[in-house]
């Protein structure tokens, strides 16, 4: 326990040296992992059965593919198309990987001065069950010196058709919201 209280005073004295909106994205993401850790830490952690069900649950999803469309809620105020392709349960560990496009043109972007927004947030997912977890960035936007797109969300599988509900979270673009058709690769 002391040695995770020395890394976050650590990041959090390095990280307030910088600007105060990455002080401010630093704490607002902090604040987003602890809200998961403690919806998902009561069922990681509970008694041994239960820890062994987890695992059974992710061993017996097979791995799929999945295409999605859904909308973000821009906070410049206009709404955003997005388009998801995923890979879920790589290699039966429930552990996956995606990839959100999101463009819209015909609308005043303030932060580059377009007439388009167009950002590209990928990461990594973990399911278990039929509830999952998120999370990504746009770190190709951010490298050409763009704002830093990350967002946080959750993901339900419906279980009796191949559907996913995809809910998630920016700061600095706000809600969105998704709906996926996943393709089982099982052999």
């Amino acid at each position: 326990m002391l040695n995770f209280l020395y890394l976050e005073k650590f990041f959090y004295y390095s990280f307030s040296k910088l600007n105060y909106t990455f002080t401010q994205t630093y704490i607002q993401m902090k604040h987003s992992f602890l809200v998961l850790l403690l919806v998902f830490a009561p069922s990681m952690f509970g008694q041994g059965s239960k820890m062994a069900s987890l695992i059974e649950n992710i061993s017996t999803q097979s791995p799929s593919l999945g295409l999605g469309v859904g909308l973000a809620q821009h906070a410049e105020g206009f709404t955003v198309p997005r388009f998801t392709v995923a890979a879920n349960n790589l290699f039966g560990l429930g552990l996956g990987v995606y990839l959100t496009p999101e463009f819209r043109s015909g609308v005043t972007f303030l932060e580059d001065g377009t007439n388009y927004y167009f950002r590209m947030p990928m990461g990594i997912s973990f399911e278990f069950g039929n509830l999952g977890a998120f999370l990504g960035a746009d770190l190709i936007s951010a490298a050409a010196g763009k704002n830093l797109r990350k967002e946080i969300g959750i993901i339900y599988h419906v279980p009796s058709v191949p559907v996913d509900l995809r809910l998630g979270y920016s700061s600095y673009v706000g809600p969105t919201l998704g709906v996926g058709y996943r393709m089982s690769i099982s052999k």
